[in-house]
């Protein structure tokens, strides 16, 4: 901590005259290092303005601190954009990203043409209107003084929106959102309604309270009022709120301009920053380093999950390594450690990478984390340095991520590793197995659509499986090695079907033409017949692999992927 404190503390005095470097050293060796730059180099490259047909000048914050939703993260903004609104989407604390004096952590357009977006100290924005919203109880709490802010913030002229979906009515009363909208003279009940085919939460408001719309039993589940200089409107339904059909695009109309009606907009140019897909697009402002890993939270993060963190990440991240030697990137792991349950994401398309994981439990952090580490990882590249060619399914996709997420899962779950990776044996069993042709899958959204959601992913999670129990797990890192290999002068072919398997075959020493066939694949021929390989011609015996239940998930070390055998 001394060394990293020194380090900022040199960068600092050479941003503020020293010439011992020049800026662009500074930037590079600072966002090699895991650091974000100070507030002198950030306010040097200002936000990009947001593309918007109409500005109407007003600034909106959404609120991720106390639960991160990826519609709220990267669907609410764009909607909000076209309305007029400007809008950017925060994971730091209320009390950070409120402080008039304070900064925020963002991305920083600092080399968009190479894709470089360092993180950096920024002044923290203004704001007219804050949107927060939780629908998970057990997400963190709205602290008592959060709660304060919040009222402050209003009562100073600002305007807040509160929302939330239906929770169970055992967890209502301890609620902290609650204990928020409390604050403001209002409730959550335990009454649910039914309105346009949606169910609310019913409202206990006081006089002060002037509700918008009713629900089945003549309980409100909208409201507004003014507070001091500022106004507060509650809702439900947060799929309301996001849609952009008639029903969610008039209510925020109506509830966004009366909101900003009295207001002085923010003005200027509309420069917020954006996630550009990624986390953000305001940081958590705590930072985490263990063994070269920066991991971003917020102060109400559950701390077990750093511990976590601090004990598990490098060995998940050996091991995948292991299974699947991939390039490593120069610059640390940027982790954002996320409010709430349900996912994650990954940043592959500008620099610094970083994964992100919406987690409450280890358990739940720790599968995320295989899964979106595996999305980044590429695999043994060619002599060029390359991943060559993209596979019909893409080659760091969701079949690919999901796979090396199950073996995580399974390294940590005595009971999963009784079972096929991704329990597929449940997809074998099932009536969908044998209709599905995954070629015509892939390449047919019509015909994806009769069956269930992911069903493509689990009979490929079956066929890599009976792969690993045919010919060990060392085929998986041996196909993407000779795919990179063979496909090296053409890299951003997509392949076909056919030639996929092909590499496939190359990868086991067997024709797989006969074994995907037999699983209702339309292949355009039925066997490899002879390819071209490093300059040699290749011919290859059929696979005998039969169409049988999956044996268990193979979590052994891989073997040599470079040496391959055709027989």
């Amino acid at each position: 901590m001394i060394i990293r404190c020194l380090l900022m503390l040199w960068i600092t005095v050479l941003v503020t005259g020293c010439t011992l470097k020049d800026e662009e050293q500074i930037i590079t060796e600072a966002w090699h290092s895991g650091e974000t730059l100070p507030v002198e180099i950030g306010k040097k490259y200002p936000p990009a303005p947001i593309a918007m047909t109409i500005d109407k000048g007003y600034n909106v914050l959404i609120d991720l601190s106390h639960q991160c939703s990826f519609n709220f993260m990267w669907g609410l903004p764009d909607m909000l954009h076209q309305k007029g609104f400007r809008s950017v989407s925060s994971q730091a604390s209320l009390g950070s990203v409120l402080d008039e004096k304070g900064v925020s952590r963002i991305r920083i357009p600092y080399d968009p043409e190479r894709k470089i977006y360092p993180f950096a100290w920024y002044p923290n924005f203004r704001y007219n209107v804050i949107i927060t919203f939780q629908n998970d109880p057990s997400a963190p709490v709205y602290t008592e003084q959060e709660c304060l802010l919040l009222k402050d913030f209003v009562s100073e002229g600002g305007s807040l929106i509160i929302l939330a979906d239906p929770v169970k009515a055992e967890q209502v009363d301890n609620w902290s959102l609650n204990r928020l909208l409390k604050s403001f003279d209002a409730s959550y009940t335990k009454d649910y309604q039914n309105y346009k085919n949606r169910r609310h939460i019913g409202l206990a408001l006081s006089e002060q309270w002037i509700p918008w719309e009713m629900g089945s039993d003549s309980l409100p589940i909208r409201a507004y009022r003014e507070y001091g200089k500022g106004r507060i409107a509650v809702g439900t339904a947060l799929d309301d709120f996001l849609s952009n059909g008639e029903a969610g695009s008039a209510f925020v109309d109506q509830i966004m301009d009366w909101l900003c009606e009295k207001q002085v907009p923010v003005g200027g140019e509309p420069r917020l920053p954006q996630t550009m897909g990624g986390g953000g697009a305001i940081y958590p402002e705590l930072e985490s380093v263990i063994n070269g890993m920066v991991t971003y939270y917020a102060p109400t993060v559950n701390h077990t999950l750093l511990e976590c963190i601090k004990k598990e990440f490098f060995k998940i991240n050996d091991t995948l390594l292991q299974w699947y030697p991939s390039r490593q990137t120069e610059e640390p792991m940027f982790l954002v450690l996320s409010a709430g349950s349900g996912g994650g994401w990954a940043v592959n398309s500008f620099f610094p990478k970083e994964n992100g994981i919406i987690s409450q439990d280890s358990a739940s952090l720790i599968s995320i984390y295989g899964h979106e580490l595996a999305h980044t990882l590429a695999g043994p590249v060619n002599e060029k340095g390359q991943a060559a060619g993209d596979v019909p399914f893409g080659n760091q996709g969701e079949a690919h991520a999901g796979w090396f997420q199950g073996k995580v899962e399974a390294l940590y779950n005595e009971e999963l590793r009784q079972h096929a990776n991704k329990k597929c044996e449940d997809f074998f069993r099932s009536s969908e197995f044998d209709k599905l042709d995954l070629k015509r899958y892939t390449n047919d959204g019509e015909y994806a659509k009769q069956f269930s959601y992911g069903a493509g992913w689990y009979k490929l999670w079956y066929i890599w499986q009976r792969l690993d129990d045919t010919y060990g797990n060392t085929w998986y890192a041996r196909w993407k090695h000779i795919q990179y290999t063979r496909w090296k002068n053409d890299p951003m072919r997509l392949l076909t079907w056919e030639e996929m398997i092909e590499d496939m075959s190359l990868a086991t020493g067997h024709d797989l033409f006969p074994f995907f066939i037999s699983l209702n694949t339309s292949l355009e021929r039925r066997e490899m017949g002879e390819v071209i390989y490093e300059g040699k011609k290749v011919k290859l015996s059929g696979a005998v692999i039969p169409i049988i239940e999956p044996g268990n998930v193979c979590l052994n070390p891989i073997e040599n992927y470079k040496t391959i055998k055709f027989e």
